[in-house]
């Protein structure tokens, strides 16, 4: 998966690479490299963090298998995205 160079609101993603997936990659990181909010934790519902070199993956604590991964750059783009507000309309 490749994103376009450029500023995070002009970011293309090319499709026409297949998905990456841990076992394609260096294995994951333990347990206590894992980061997650701190209002995650009392709620009991843990969406989880760890970098592996310019992947950044994702992850449910309630299944720790499966993995999600991104490049950095779709992460900041996402991150912008949470902060100016655009996703809020999903959890009112």
């Amino acid at each position: 998966m490749h994103i376009s160079q450029g500023s995070p609101e002009a970011l293309v993603r090319d499709t026409s690479d297949p998905p990456r997936r841990w076992s394609d990659m260096e294995p994951p990181l333990p347990d206590d490299r894992w980061i997650k909010a701190t209002l995650s934790v009392n709620l009991n519902a843990c969406v989880e963090l760890a970098r592996r070199g310019d992947v950044i993956a994702l992850r449910d604590s309630k299944s720790p298998d499966d993995v999600l991964h991104f490049t950095k750059m779709e992460v900041h783009a996402f991150i912008d995205g949470a902060k100016r507000g655009e996703f809020d309309h999903l959890i009112v």
